[in-house]
């Protein structure tokens, strides 16, 4: 079993605002195993690139939206495709949910997020907006909250109009939120830190008691594989102490015993 060890800091570039940047090209398989290329939709008034995943919570609060989007729109026209670029969804976990919920748009999985490296993307869910020359008009929210009814500005929708109307979407760029893309990433085969030894005693003690199946957490963070694919979403929010839940100044009563004990629950590491 190699080592989950926590990445090593680097000094990411932000990508600059698009501004007509051509897209690089690209060719992926659907669910089926039909492969697509992003030249081939060359010509198309716009091309909808959403970069997503199944487990992500913001990614799977926009689903039912995205699907109301392309149905605006005729098929010939305008082409949609999801991009799950996480290592660790399987085109068979991909194409459950994709049943479950009932999904309508065509999902392309970038099995080594070699797509997402290419468009700069490191956040899901994240949409990028092409005009019908393949060149980047638009990069960042779908729209401005998970709840799609406090809504207040739908990016994307408003941008994919703008470029239907011959003028150019404002604003261009916007910041994504959600969670971090799981990346491969280099493998160590060694190290002081191990999983076994360091890292499932601190998510034991601080996490799993929400992150495991059958409890409030969006994702299980039980096995070392969970852990390992979703090992910079754990970073990010560890940093911002935004998780694991730390204790407010006043407990809220309709937490009761569970909340207080989760909330008690303070991370050093």
């Amino acid at each position: 079993m190699h080592t989950l060890a926590l990445l090593l800091l680097a000094a990411l570039q932000t990508p600059s605002a698009p501004d007509g940047d051509p897209a690089p090209d690209f060719t992926l398989a659907d669910l089926s195993g039909k492969t697509v290329s992003l030249s081939s939709l060359k010509g198309r008034k716009a091309i909808v690139l959403v970069f997503a995943g199944i487990e992500c919570p913001r990614s799977t609060a926009a689903e039912a939206r995205l699907g109301d989007l392309a149905k605006k729109y005729d098929s010939s026209e305008l082409a949609f495709y999801i991009i799950n670029s996480n290592w660790s969804e399987t085109i068979e976990a991909i194409t459950e949910r994709v049943k479950k919920v009932g999904f309508p748009l065509p999902v392309l999985k970038d099995p080594q997020n070699k797509v997402a490296d290419l468009f700069k993307v490191d956040v899901q869910p994240t949409a990028v907006l092409l005009d019908a020359n393949l060149r980047i008009r638009y990069r960042g929210l779908i729209d401005d909250h998970k709840s799609e009814e406090l809504v207040k500005h739908a990016y994307l929708r408003d941008a994919l109009e703008a470029i239907l109307a011959g003028k150019s979407p404002e604003p261009a760029e916007t910041k994504s939120v959600g969670c971090a893309i799981q990346k491969l990433a280099p493998q160590r085969t060694s190290g002081t830190v191990t999983y076994s030894k360091d890292v499932a005693r601190i998510l034991n003690q601080n996490c799993v008691t929400c992150h495991r199946q059958g409890q409030v957490a969006p994702f299980s963070l039980e096995t070392y594989q969970k852990a390992k694919a979703w090992s910079q979403e754990l970073m990010n929010t560890t940093r911002q102490r935004s998780m694991p839940p730390w204790k407010p100044p006043r407990l809220p009563l309709a937490w009761g015993a569970l909340g207080a004990d989760v909330a008690d629950r303070r991370s050093s590491h």
